[in-house]
């Protein structure tokens, strides 16, 4: 027995986020779950709690335009499954995406993923948006051979040598207890429980900068 974490329908079916990494394939006219498909696969020895409370799929989203199933997890993995054949899903994910693995400019707060959302950008190009538990989203875009590029925070791809920026970041832990506006300038600041002073541009309400303080500020 384990938690369900997510939940999702595609087509004629519906699809489990699981504890351990599993994500459950539901059929909805046979009533029965159909088939097993691995976000993440324990290794054999690791049988603690502590070594697997990475793996759980926090978040699923499904696009039958484009024949997928997206998941992502505790660990910053993102997942993208066909979904052609729902009653034979294939065990391998056509992509797999490390979150810890792209190139931004300022680091996420969190790499666990809490929500995903896919759409098709045009034939070749397919955009997928990441929340994470620490107030981070992220739009990423793959193409169909598989190449990724991560948003500049506009909805549009960076060039493979730019980074890319976050959406929209902010704190994500506890209170925010220090707010200070720049006298002349269209800058704030803001501190509180999570350890991060951000400054603030007051025209994009974007973040254009962000210090770890290392304790708690007021």
């Amino acid at each position: 027995i384990q938690q369900f974490y997510s939940a999702v329908r595609f087509k004629t079916h519906f699809a489990f986020g699981c504890q351990d990494g599993a994500i459950y394939i539901y059929d909805t006219e046979g009533r029965k779950v159909e088939q097993l498909v691995w976000h993440n696969r324990p290794e054999p020895k690791s049988s603690s709690k502590s070594s697997k409370s990475g793996f759980s799929v926090l978040a699923l989203a499904a696009d039958d335009d484009c024949h997928v199933l997206i998941s992502g997890s505790k660990n910053g993995l993102v997942k993208i499954w066909s979904t052609e054949d729902p009653k034979n899903m294939p065990q391998d994910p056509i992509l797999c995406i490390d979150l810890n693995e792209q190139k931004l400019a300022h680091p996420l707060n969190s790499r666990a993923i809490h929500s995903v959302d896919h759409a098709r950008v045009n034939d070749a190009l397919r955009s997928i948006v990441i929340g994470t538990r620490g107030c981070d989203m992220v739009q990423l875009f793959y193409t169909t051979t598989g190449e990724v590029f991560v948003g500049d925070g506009k909805g549009s791809p960076t060039k493979e040598e730019e980074e890319g920026k976050c959406v929209i970041q902010s704190h994500c832990n506890d209170e925010l207890w220090g707010l200070a506006c720049h006298p002349c300038l269209p800058v704030f600041a803001t501190v509180g429980d999570d350890r991060f002073l951000y400054f603030f541009d007051v025209h994009t309400r974007r973040i254009s900068g962000k210090v770890d303080m290392g304790s708690i500020a007021r």
